[in-house]
């Protein structure tokens, strides 16, 4: 609507190094779950693996606005986690991103 801000989206796309998959799924359970106890303006956190690509891992973070995920990413707790992510990774691309569509199915469609 207009005059309010528009929800935000963190993205993060990462290949592990071998192995080191599970690694990065616990450190990033840990930082989820202190994002959504202590952070202001997040709404959830989703964290998407590869079928056909194991090592490859997206993060998906939704927020109230993107000044909410700037101050998260200036957190001690954010900074350390991207240090072990540079650890465990190959690749990493870190993206700030906004919502343009949508279509979800309702109740009344299953009717």
């Amino acid at each position: 609507m207009e005059g309010e801000p528009e929800t935000a989206y963190s993205v993060a796309i990462w290949r592990t190094r071998a192995s080191y998959e599970e690694a990065l799924i616990s450190a990033w359970e840990a930082l989820a779950r202190w994002t959504i106890r202590r952070q202001q303006g997040v709404q959830a956190m989703r964290l998407l693996r590869d079928d056909e690509a194991p090592q490859r891992l997206i993060a998906v973070g939704i927020w109230r606005s993107g000044e909410d995920v700037a101050r998260w990413q200036e957190t001690p707790e954010y900074k350390a986690f991207m240090m072990e992510v540079r650890l465990l990774c190959e690749e990493q691309e870190e993206r700030h991103m906004v919502l343009v569509g949508e279509v979800i199915l309702s109740a009344e469609a299953n009717g």
